[in-house]
């Protein structure tokens, strides 16, 4: 649980309009963040306003012209990662426009950020332009230029050639792709609302007993379940809630393996019998 975060801007930064991040001889910051909170506050050298990490009431100040400190009133489940998408804005562009019309701003068509790529044009609707920003403080990207095409079936896009990347391709599109010499397929964990899990009702009383739902899950072949519905073969299986940080620092523990063998004698030992049963079909 967070209590508070500490936000650290480096100095080198630019942003893509080849302006910097923040100018130590007017003391002040050159930013403005937005934040989802339940209220608004302004300080003298920040605007802070509007949406926030889940709603919760915060606190914020500036500690300096680099750093901004936030406390929750309440602890918050989150990492310190879930802050790293914090957005760092100009400004020399955003000073003076009116909060109320934050979501009408013309800053939202014509950007300016200091990651990888600068915004150069877009088509509403139908593609945004993105070029390597030669202000960015990391290594340069490999891809000059990149075209983001909104609308249409990202599957028919990619086998027609009129795109070279498509995402939320289905498990089994993903099959079909990596039988198709032309394509390669990648696939990364991440944390999605439509996860789907057994989980056995401990109120139910046929679940009650641990040694019952062990062998329950015991006598269920998970990662053939994965091969069915077009998995990934090292799609990880895990049988406790997890955090995709877990999986990464390997602090997830391994899951019950499928064992049927183990999975009968601990049935017989909560008194559960196998019997085969028939009926006849007129």
């Amino acid at each position: 649980m967070i209590r508070g975060v500490l936000v650290s801007l480096c100095a080198c930064l630019s942003v893509s309009c080849g302006r910097p991040n923040a100018d130590d001889a007017t003391n002040e910051s050159s930013l403005t963040i937005l934040f989802d909170a339940d209220e608004r506050i302004f300080g003298p050298f920040w605007s802070v306003d509007a949406w926030l990490i889940m709603f919760l009431p915060l606190v914020a100040w500036v500690v300096d012209i680099h750093t901004l400190r936030i406390t929750f009133q309440e602890p918050v489940a989150a990492t310190i990662s879930d802050f790293s998408w914090l957005a760092m804005l100009p400004k020399h562009v955003l000073e003076g426009l009116d909060p109320e019309q934050m979501f009408s701003w013309p800053f939202w068509v014509q950007p300016i950020g200091n990651g990888p790529y600068r915004y150069v044009r877009h088509v509403p609707g139908v593609m945004t332009e993105l070029a390597a920003n030669p202000a960015y403080y990391g290594e340069t990207p490999k891809i000059p230029t990149v075209t983001l095409r909104y609308g249409g079936n990202p599957l028919v896009e990619l086998l027609s050639g009129n795109v070279d990347l498509a995402s939320s391709i289905t498990p089994l599109q993903a099959v079909q792709l990596a039988a198709d010499p032309r394509f390669r397929v990648y696939h990364s964990l991440r944390a999605n609302p439509r996860d789907v899990a057994i989980v056995w009702n401990h109120r139910n009383p046929l679940f009650r007993d641990v040694e019952v739902r062990m062998a329950l899950t015991m006598a269920i072949d998970r990662r053939e379940l994965h091969r069915v519905i077009h998995f990934p073969d090292d799609l990880p299986i895990f049988d406790v809630p997890a955090l995709k940080r877990h999986h990464l620092q390997g602090a997830v523990p391994d899951p019950l393996p499928f064992d049927p063998e183990r999975a009968a004698r601990l049935l017989a030992s909560a008194g559960w019998a196998c019997r085969l049963t028939t009926s006849a079909v007129p």
